[in-house]
């Protein structure tokens, strides 16, 4: 039985079965840990749970990978954080877990569509 069900973050789940509430508990985790860098394997350590189950079970869960999630969550509140502050690009990606500026606008280019100046200028109607 497949339903789209919405977690915290306003992702769609794929499937409703046992492990929803875990899924949705790391992603709650690594939502409130946006500045690190974590791991698969410390999040299958901090859940119980094998890193590769973890790895399956979040995508037949949520769609995605783990490591898509995090970008894309990452990518999502840079975005916002381009918006509403005069903060550099460097400073939002150091408070993202980049610390190379270049690693950062190519993560954000592949997910939002562009760079973070041209997205910033964009919303700002200056582009």
């Amino acid at each position: 039985m497949s339903l789209v069900m919405k977690d915290i973050n306003g992702m769609k789940m794929k499937k409703e079965n046992n492990n929803v509430p875990m899924i949705k508990d790391i992603c709650e985790y690594l939502s409130c840990n946006m500045d690190k860098r974590i791991t698969i394997d410390e999040l299958a350590v901090m859940f119980h749970i094998s890193a590769t189950q973890l790895k399956v079970i979040f995508k037949e869960v949520s769609g995605i990978s783990v490591y898509a999630y995090q970008r894309q969550q990452k990518m999502r509140a840079a975005a916002d954080d381009l918006c509403r502050t005069d903060d550099t690009v460097l400073q939002i990606a150091g408070r993202y877990g980049y610390e190379n500026g270049s690693k950062f606008a190519k993560a954000f280019r592949e997910t939002m569509g562009m760079s973070p100046s041209r997205y910033r200028k964009m919303s700002r109607g200056t582009a």
